[in-house]
């Protein structure tokens, strides 16, 4: 609950105010990860649900790629805490096949990312000491405090659970700081803010643990200190000569079973004062408690309950604010009718002018309130699929999505540019009109005066809907399948990050398309012309994407011009296909869908990939399709994971593995709950012996 209602954080993932910012797939994810947590546990300890946990775990995986390392993380923990012979066989077996399971995504998608997009958000560098402790100095202290003894305690009493809490915590600090610069095998995938609610939710576990490790040591101690009182008077009572109804001769644990219930009672009350006050907290944090109110004091927001006050530590998130905004619907929103409006115009243009992409000028404000800052990116939902949203909308998924995004910047007066170290041309219409041809654009939407302006005076721009603030123009000349006037020139592979050196291809090709001879590719037939590429450093430099030029002189090879009917040009949910004339066979055509390597053609060679992030063939005949389906990997992992899911069927029929109970010397013993061992029996100074810890009574002082 505490984790759950933290503010500190609004957008990283598993609080309630990253869910109400959309961050839905982390919070289902983290919850099944901390079920096959647990699953994983009882697993190891009794022989019991180990496919379970493995099927839990890889739901969790497979929920969220950032969630996928916690879980993988937090299972070799689990499994190395568990260390003996049969345990670690058994270990191995069930996160082989969690890891089976997990194969048909995480093996396509880790081996494919070179074609998606890095939006190179900047990682976290320090100081770390505010960056991991975010609340008020007072919650800092409680939370550090009780999580090292938390930690501190599990370890004497061998805990397993406290030792993976605590092992865990420690281990995402380290990964968290150490993914300043990209890790191992998940490179820059991984932002280290994402770290932080794993190290949160991991702490605040280990500091209730602290809470109640304390309180048992209390009630203990006091148990402990009546028996010694008893064992001071009987000493006393004797040297006296009076017989006393004291058994000096009972043993320590049977004298602490029958002080069981009074303890039980008094955790119990503890307990439930540290829940009360837990509620308090969250309550006081979240301006929900009886008679508490917000009060501006010395310049800030302070959260006020009679003479307590405290800092409002976020005072940008608002979580009860958003899920009204969420859940208020498109209806809610202030600007329901215009966007309505402009909704309606979408659908007539697409049914009298015809279907395709849509490119809109940008602006966070306008969007949100229309009731989502990606209101416009429903287009396709609205439409039935005849207005499309730009593919770069998808963000890390697309390879296309730097363009869209240098697209619209060109288009908007005011845009968001969120992909870094992009040479952005701001509020350029002559740019925005030919990136979006270059992109298969159709339509432009437009509403601030200066971009409405802008936009009329183009004869290349034709205005085919006017709503409210919106007006609606048609991109002349526009097309998906275009011939090539020029032969494509295949550029020679470089070292170095495979998404990186594509990205300064198409930037370098669809920012400055002049200084090329023809269309760049990746690959190609071996009669079209190779050539290298170096950065061309009185362009490049100061922290932004390279931008290439040739490192020797090469001829462009001019090619004849044909025509493609577009009314032959039928794009489907996972196919494209087009009519050539017969002329056309063996000439190179442009198809500006984006590449992936799933893609196939029928009726021509290819696909080769083409800058910016597109499709070139070669036409066999006068049909051309292509058609997105199944790779090798592809069918390679699910392959995997149906071995996986014979693996559930074997721990589901073995039902139970017999392990041997965990002893004292194997690595870190088990502790279900029970005092036995877990602290030192009274000594001599207060009148105890013991034999062997089980058998101890109580006995006169010695001297």
């Amino acid at each position: 609950m505490l984790f759950l209602f933290d503010e500190n954080f609004s957008i990283y993932g598993g609080n309630v105010a990253s869910t109400m910012a959309g961050e839905f797939s982390f919070s289902i994810a983290l919850s099944l990860a901390l079920l096959g947590f647990g699953l994983l546990a009882r697993g190891l300890r009794e022989g019991r649900g180990l496919g379970a946990a493995a099927l839990v775990l890889a739901l969790a995986a497979v929920s969220h790629g950032i969630v996928a390392i916690f879980v993988g993380l937090g299972a070799v923990t689990l499994m190395l805490l568990w260390a003996d012979r049969k345990r670690w066989k058994w270990s191995l077996a069930t996160l082989g096949t969690f890891g089976l399971l997990v194969a048909w995504w995480i093996l396509p998608f880790k081996l494919t990312t070179h074609y998606m997009t890095n939006m190179k958000y900047e990682p976290y560098d320090g100081p770390w000491w505010k960056f991991f402790n975010p609340q008020s100095p007072q919650m800092t202290v409680f939370l550090l405090l009780f999580a090292l003894i938390g930690f501190g305690a599990s370890i004497v009493r061998r805990n397993r659970a406290g030792a993976f809490l605590g092992v865990s915590c420690v281990t995402w600090v380290v990964l968290v700081v150490a993914a300043r610069k990209p890790l191992p095998f998940v490179g820059d995938l991984f932002w280290n803010y994402r770290g932080l609610p794993f190290f949160f939710l991991l702490r605040y576990l280990l500091a209730m643990i602290g809470v109640a490790e304390t309180i048992r040591f209390l009630t203990r101690a006091w148990a402990l200190n009546r028996i010694a009182g008893s064992s001071v008077e009987s000493e006393s009572d004797e040297g006296l000569g009076s017989t006393s109804s004291a058994a000096p001769d009972v043993p320590i644990r049977e004298q602490l079973d029958r002080l069981e219930g009074a303890r039980v009672r008094v955790q119990g009350m503890a307990l439930l004062v540290v829940g009360l006050l837990s509620l308090g907290w969250v309550g006081f944090a979240i301006d929900r408690l009886p008679f508490e109110r917000q009060v501006y004091q010395d310049g800030k927001w302070v959260h006020q309950w009679g003479f307590i006050k405290g800092p409002v530590v976020n005072d940008g998130v608002d979580s009860d604010g958003w899920a009204s905004y969420n859940f208020d619907g498109y209806e809610g929103r202030e600007n329901w009718n215009e966007y309505r409006a402009v909704l309606q115009a979408s659908k007539d243009v697409g049914s009298t002018r015809g279907c395709g992409r849509a490119l809109w000028e940008h602006q966070s404000d306008k969007y949100g309130n229309y009731g989502t800052p990606m209101a416009l990116m429903l287009l396709p939902f609205w439409t039935d699929g005849c207005i499309g949203s730009m593919e770069g909308l998808f963000f890390e998924a697309s390879g296309t999505t730097p363009y869209h995004f240098l697209a619209a910047s060109a288009a908007s007066e005011n845009a968001s540019d969120p992909v870094r170290a992009l040479r952005y041309d701001k509020n350029n219409i002559d740019l925005a009109v030919a990136y979006m041809r270059n992109l298969g654009v159709r339509y432009y939407y437009a509403f601030t005066p200066t971009m409405v302006e802008k936009a009329s005076k183009r004869s290349d721009l034709v205005e085919v809907s006017v709503s409210g603030p919106w007006h609606i123009y048609e991109i002349k000349d526009w097309a998906l399948v275009v011939p090539l006037d020029a032969e494509p020139v295949v550029v020679r592979e470089r070292s170095g990050d495979a998404r990186e050196r594509w990205l300064e291809i198409g930037v370098s090709y669809f920012q400055h398309p002049n200084d090329w001879k023809g269309l760049l590719v990746a690959d190609g037939p071996k009669v079209w012309q190779r050539v290298d590429v170096v950065p061309d450093d009185s362009r490049s430099g100061d922290n932004r994407v390279d931008v290439l030029t040739t490192r020797t002189p090469y001829a462009a090879r001019p090619a004849a011009p044909f025509v493609i009917d577009p009314a032959t040009v039928r794009l489907g949910q996972s196919s494209i296909e087009f009519d050539v004339p017969e002329s056309a066979i063996g000439r190179p055509v442009l198809v500006r869908v984006s590449y992936f390597p799933n893609w196939r053609a029928h009726g021509a060679k290819g696909p080769y990939r083409a800058a910016p992030n597109f499709m070139v063939v070669v036409p066999t005949g006068t049909h051309v399709r292509l058609s997105y389906g199944y790779s090798a990997l592809d069918l390679g992992s699910y392959f995997l994971t149906l071995v996986g899911v014979g693996l559930l069927v074997f721990f589901w029929r073995r039902r139970k593995v017999n392990f041997d109970p965990i002893r004292p010397d194997a690595g870190l013993p088990d502790a279900a709950g029970s005092d036995e061992g877990s602290y030192p029996e009274p000594n001599a100074d207060v009148g105890v012996s013991a034999d062997d810890g089980s058998s101890a009574h109580v006995t006169p002082a010695a001297g």
